[in-house]
């Protein structure tokens, strides 16, 4: 029994929960339509698929309708044209006026009101907009219709049954496509309906067999389509379509569409077509021959987005293709998208095992010639993804030839590369590969982040204590940097209680922040929040974000600044706000606190007797907003960049960065000179 339920089930298959939103009034009424054409077969119980090939047949039929409408609205309004240009009293003009928003379907009562809105707003020009709205809402229905004719086409197809070859000749006869599909090809009106003509075909002979696609299509239509795909004049998207048409009709037609449009590169908007070109040449690589000269012309394209195309092609190229065309795109390609884009798709080759030595010495010669900072960005993110895929994969002996190699490259542009971002994101993506690499340390990844998933920003979590006490703390803190590079901060505090994680920033009373906010008071403070707060740091094991952080300086002194030369706000450093901090963990036993960072470790030891650390918590409170200045240290400063921390031992703290120790593989991390510079004393520099 047809339900209008289970007929739009059926008939907005694969079709988004916006789009189903938005067309519903069309769906419903489509499927009243539908369900008063099948009346005679109302109660009569139809399978899935006997449904769906019914409601192909009505969407020709609707479409055919819809077209009719058209024509009939076409020649209303060239009649309207003729008659009102030939009307010579008001009462004529008014006669024809009604007359024509009569053609156009207008209800006795709305002609009413329109006769007793002559006077105020209604005229020819409202019945032309009338005539204008309703074609070019036939003309979205039929775009529609196509879509989902298309979409019910194919799914009938895919559905397997006993005798499948047959019934798909049998519908295709009934469709007609002759007589429905194509001639709309040539539609003189909005080019979405041809648009939608051709993705319908092409969605129709697409997951036909090969054998019904020759019958489906005359040689007439495929010789328009062919002059469709190369005329530049078309539609950008019609071009587009007509190329993955020639594709299911005719190779030969596609290979001389593919070398026309692909030698001779147009102007403005003719890369989309190209582009297009570029991936229907990679899905018929196979059985296509003497393609490589395609190539060389793509490689010469003057746009970087269709070269960018080619990088996809060789997903699909043998190894000889790949190893010669994927070296030119990443490494002597003019633009450093190009490059870049040819990088990124290094981790996508990976899964050819022949290409991994190719694939490594590429990326190493990246990293040794690339000087564009998107592009070295891109290869560094580029490492760690191929590191995780050969780890994942169990390939034991390319994952740590991979990782041998490019850690030290990694390395190198940590502390001799000019631009201080790299050095940064180079530390990062060494981190991330050690925690990767090593079973041991993964296995401890995953365990810690299971356990502070779960922590909500701000709030806290008892960790069980075998979990810490069966490590190096080191290595926990290490772990966490990297856990939370991209992610809230996270503190760890031990002692003779359980271990207790801190996720996100924590906040309470801070003296330093009543006394600013008293000495610069102003109305346009923000209202319902508090302004005698400042970060409480628990524990002494911190690790921070390197995201989160304020893009400029903000009113409030001491909160995290983003260095635009650094990409980051030098979190290896700590803030005032965490000197304090250091003293309130001080304990009776005068515990130090460290801080881990993707650069190393920084190890704060608070003063060492009660005077000294009331003397250091005076000062810092009452000269905050000076601290944090110095602390905010940029290259035009007349300061010294170590000037914040040497201000800090002054106050009796003791203040070390070291890098981090000699990893599993005996690979030595060295210090960043630019980081150390932050940490030394002006008589150590003399």
């Amino acid at each position: 029994m047809l339900t209008p339920k289970t007929v739009e089930k059926l008939f907005i298959i694969d079709l988004t929960p916006l789009k189903r939103k938005i067309l519903k009034p069309t769906i419903q009424d489509v499927v009243r339509k539908f369900i008063a054409h099948e009346k005679s077969d109302y109660e009569k119980k139809l399978s899935e698929y006997e449904v769906i090939e019914r409601m192909i047949v009505f969407m020709e039929i609707i479409i055919r309708n819809s077209l009719d409408k058209i024509a009939q609205h076409h020649l209303s309004h060239a009649e309207f044209k003729k008659y009102i240009s030939g009307s010579t009293t008001e009462i004529e003009k008014k006669e024809h006026i009604v007359n024509f928003a009569k053609d156009l379907g207008a209800t006795p009562k709305q002609i009413l009101l329109d006769k007793k809105a002559f006077s105020r707003w209604f005229g020819e020009d409202t019945v032309t907009d009338r005539y204008h709205t309703q074609i070019a809402v036939l003309e979205s229905n039929i775009s529609f219709y196509l879509e989902r004719l298309g979409t019910l086409g194919k799914h009938y197809i895919q559905n397997e049954k006993e005798n499948l070859e047959a019934d798909l000749r049998n519908i295709f006869k009934k469709i007609q496509l002759s007589k429905v599909i194509m001639p709309l090809f040539d539609y003189q009106g909005d080019n979405r309906v041809r648009l939608a003509a051709f993705q319908c075909l092409s969605n129709l002979l697409f997951h036909l067999p090969k054998e019904i696609q020759k019958e489906s299509v005359d040689e007439k239509t495929i010789q328009y389509i062919y002059r469709a795909a190369l005329d530049k004049k078309q539609p950008i998207w019609i071009q587009c379509e007509a190329l993955k048409l020639l594709e299911s009709m005719s190779l030969n037609n596609l290979k001389k569409a593919l070398e026309q449009r692909l030698s001779i590169p147009g102007d403005k908007d003719d890369l989309f077509v190209r582009s297009c070109a570029v991936k229907v040449l990679a899905d018929n690589l196979k059985v296509l021959k003497k393609f490589h000269h395609l190539f060389d012309a793509i490689i010469k394209d003057p746009s970087a987005f269709v070269r960018q195309a080619l990088v996809d092609a060789l997903l699909q190229a043998k190894t000889d293709d790949i190893q010669k065309y994927l070296w030119k795109l990443a490494i002597d390609d003019q633009n450093p998208k190009v490059r870049a884009y040819a990088i990124f798709k290094i981790q996508f080759f990976v899964s050819q095992t022949d290409l991994f030595e190719f694939l490594l010495k590429l990326l190493l010669t990246v990293f040794q010639n690339e000087k564009d900072v998107f592009a070295l960005r891109v290869s560094l993110n580029v490492c760690v993804s191929v590191l995780i895929e050969l780890v994942e994969a169990g390939l034991t002996d390319q994952s740590k030839n991979w990782y041998q190699h490019t850690v030290i490259q990694l390395a190198s542009l940590n502390t001799t590369h000019s631009d201080l971002s790299i050095r940064r994101w180079a530390a990062q993506a060494r981190e991330q590969m050690w925690s990767e690499f090593h079973q041991e340390i993964k296995t401890l990844k995953v365990e810690l982040k299971k356990k502070i998933d779960p922590i909500k920003p701000g709030k806290k979590k008892y960790v069980p204590r075998k979990l810490i006490k069966n490590h190096d703390k080191h290595v926990i803190g290490r772990l966490l940097a990297v856990i939370c590079q991209n992610d809230f901060p996270l503190t760890l505090k031990t002692g003779l209680m359980r271990p207790c994680l801190y996720r996100g920033f924590h906040f309470g009373f801070r003296l330093w922040r009543f006394l600013f906010e008293f000495k610069h008071p102003s109305p346009d403070k923000r209202q319902a929040f508090k302004h005698t707060i400042g970060r409480l740091f628990y524990g002494n094991m911190h690790c921070h974000s390197q995201i989160l952080c304020e893009l400029s300086s903000t009113k409030v002194p001491g909160e995290p600044l983003l260095m635009p030369d650094e990409s980051g706000w030098r979190p290896y450093l700590p803030l005032v706000d965490e000197m304090l901090s250091v003293i309130d963990n001080a304990g009776f036993r005068n515990q130090p606190t460290m801080i881990y960072s993707s650069e190393g470790i920084t190890t704060i030891c608070p003063p060492k007797w009660w005077i000294s650390k009331m003397w250091a918590r005076y000062k810092l409170t009452l000269k905050f907003y000076t601290y944090a200045g110095m602390r905010n240290w940029e290259e035009s400063s007349q300061q010294l960049p170590f000037t914040y921390v040497q201000s800090l031992k002054k106050l009796g703290f003791k203040i070390d960065y070291t890098p981090y120790s000699i990893d599993a593989d005996e690979f030595e991390v060295k210090a960043d000179p630019m980081v150390s510079r932050f940490f030394q004393i002006s008589s150590d520099k003399e």
